[in-house]
């Protein structure tokens, strides 16, 4: 049977590095498709400074929440270079672990998974949902850029 898995950067208490102002729409979001009546799993790939696992937690009797894994911060031009690849190869290999073919995917849009949900989508035959709050690229000075995120946008199911 499909589920409903809304992907963000989230945290039920403060100890992840994330947006309050996510974590508030987010929590909107999680209460609404909860309180009509479907099963939920929330995947957070909110990051700390230190290195954590995959982990799972109950959020009510519908909701459950797995923080995907966390790396260390790395200091350096190419210790960030590498745990920046090794982040995203992470990344996918726990959604794919979660994420089957026909369930719904509510992304909160971000940058971090631009090339992430691409990959998966090619990996995995699910539905999307964006939920767009501001369009990133206004703040970047590239046109190529703007159009890669909207290009991303556009691939969107819903």
């Amino acid at each position: 049977m499909s589920k409903i898995v809304y992907l963000g950067q989230y945290a039920v208490r403060g100890e992840r590095r994330v947006n309050v102002a996510t974590v508030t729409l987010m929590d909107y979001v999680i209460e609404a498709i909860c309180h009509a009546g479907y099963d939920l799993s929330v995947v957070s790939y909110a990051d700390r400074e230190i290195a954590l696992p995959m982990c799972k937690e109950k959020i009510n009797d519908n909701c459950e929440l797995t923080y995907l894994s966390s790396l260390e911060d790395k200091q350096g031009f190419f210790k960030k270079a590498f745990a920046k690849i090794k982040r995203k190869k992470t990344l996918i290999n726990e959604l794919c672990s979660i994420i089957e073919d026909g369930d719904t995917v509510i992304a909160y849009h971000s940058l971090t998974l631009i090339d992430i949900i691409k990959e998966l989508r090619r990996k995995k035959g699910f539905k999307l949902i964006l939920q767009v709050c501001e369009k990133y690229s206004d703040f970047e000075a590239t046109r190529s850029y703007e159009k890669k995120e909207l290009g991303f946008i556009a691939t969107a199911d819903g």
